[in-house]
């Protein structure tokens, strides 16, 4: 049996040093659905975005504890109604101005992972694989999934694994989407599983 988790998306405005970032827009009840077991929950999030420069939508707290110590998968399916895009990915082991990401770019065909720091989203850049070339990533719409497995993070853009990175530790446990630039995005879901 499926159990639903309601919690409200909530409209978050943070003016960054230099950078305003608006965050998640929906004012409709969202939905984690968890497993029985709990070890795996989704999100359904139908919301169109429209990125002026680079934002950070964080989703309402996942439903179970996660720790550096545990193993998970976390997925995603964006989409984007324009055949060349800017940047579009996933944000995990976040709080705040701190957190993970894996990006993608149709522009430039490109993939990046690596983590950032403070609220300043145009400085404070650590990247450990930074613009790497793949001729994955489709035109409108693209299925992103990471997994932890120890110390290891394997990364994949529409089921084909592209690279692995280390994982080094969470800032915490908050779990969205990253956005950039003059385009509209879509997401459709995004689900993490522990292992």
């Amino acid at each position: 049996m499926i159990t639903k988790l309601r919690k409200l998306l909530t409209i978050v405005i943070f003016t960054l040093s230099t950078t305003s970032a608006i965050y998640a827009d929906s004012n409709q009840s969202s939905n984690w659905i968890v497993t029985e077991d709990g070890k795996k929950a989704e999100y359904r999030d139908f919301n169109e975005y429209i990125v002026g420069d680079r934002h950070v939508v964080y989703l309402p707290p996942i439903p179970f504890d996660i720790t550096d110590n545990n193993d998970f998968t976390i997925e995603a399916m964006v989409e984007s109604s324009e055949t060349q895009w800017n940047e579009i990915g996933l944000v995990f082991g976040g709080e705040q101005g701190n957190f993970h990401f894996f990006v993608i770019s149709s522009t430039d065909n490109f993939y990046t992972y690596g983590s950032h720091e403070k609220f300043d989203l145009s400085d404070n850049w650590k990247d450990y694989l930074y613009r790497l070339k793949t001729d994955k990533i489709k035109p409108h719409k693209n299925h992103l999934k990471i997994k932890k497995s120890g110390r290891t993070l394997t990364f994949y853009i529409n089921e084909r694994t592209i690279d692995e990175g280390e994982f080094i530790k969470s800032y915490g446990k908050g779990i969205g989407f990253y956005m950039r630039g003059g385009d509209v995005f879509r997401t459709k879901y995004i689900s993490i599983q522990i292992e």
